[in-house]
């Protein structure tokens, strides 16, 4: 049976066949065996119509869980090149600098200099390591990160920096989490496609069932 029926959701010409075996069987039961009335006759057109209708829909469903699937590969990735590249930052030198008094400024001036470098860099090796264990626990969102108290931080380059790159990689970690918990509906557990299609099979078979025994009554007619 499971044979029968991957071949049927698989092969064109099984599936060609599947209707007009369908067609076949409802032509022998309702045309030649049941009295139908007309009006039963016309309501099935809106039966075959509704089946046809929730197998497309049960096939769009599929698609879109399969298209999610896609999504999530490339959200994954994105979101391990990001954070991989902000760690790399936020390793970096060059927020950690060291200035030299030549006596071109105070002591007081270059103390402050020196103070506001040292937050900047202290500041983004703490960052560093908030964003080290979300990548260790699978890349969880960057949450409770230090701030950065030193005066017009908006202006800094590493702060800039590493603001936007968090922005950008905590909206693609809850993009991904949607996508896990959409893409791990086991509804039916995968046999949308056959079902959609089965449905459609079926509505074809109603709908060629109408149409012989519309032909079957102007052959009468005539």
């Amino acid at each position: 049976m499971f044979e029968f029926l991957r071949n049927l959701i698989t092969i064109p010409l099984w599936t060609f066949l599947g209707v007009l075996i369908v067609w076949i069987i409802f032509r022998f039961l309702l045309v030649k065996i049941s009295n139908l009335t007309a009006v039963t006759w016309t309501r099935l057109e809106y039966i075959w119509i509704g089946i046809g209708l929730l197998g497309v829909l049960t096939l769009v469903d599929e698609n879109r869980k399969q298209f999610n699937k896609s999504e999530l590969e490339k959200v994954e990735i994105w979101i391990k090149n990001d954070s991989k590249s902000l760690l790399n930052f936020t390793n970096n030198q060059m927020h950690c600098f060291q200035y030299n008094n030549t006596g071109l400024f105070s002591q007081e001036e270059f103390d402050r200099k020196q103070s506001h470098s040292d937050s900047i860099c202290c500041w983004v090796k703490k960052v560093g390591l908030v964003v080290k264990e979300s990548t260790e626990k699978g890349y969880t969102k960057i949450e409770n990160t230090p701030e950065l108290l030193v005066s017009e931080k908006e202006k800094e380059f590493a702060f800039k920096e590493i603001e936007r790159s968090l922005i950008e990689i905590n909206k693609n970690i809850e993009r991904r989490d949607v996508l896990i918990t959409e893409t791990n509906d086991n509804f039916w557990k995968g046999f949308k496609y056959s079902f959609g299609l089965l449905l459609l099979i079926i509505a074809f078979g109603i709908r060629l069932t109408i149409i012989s025994k519309k032909v079957k009554d102007v052959k009468n007619k005539a």
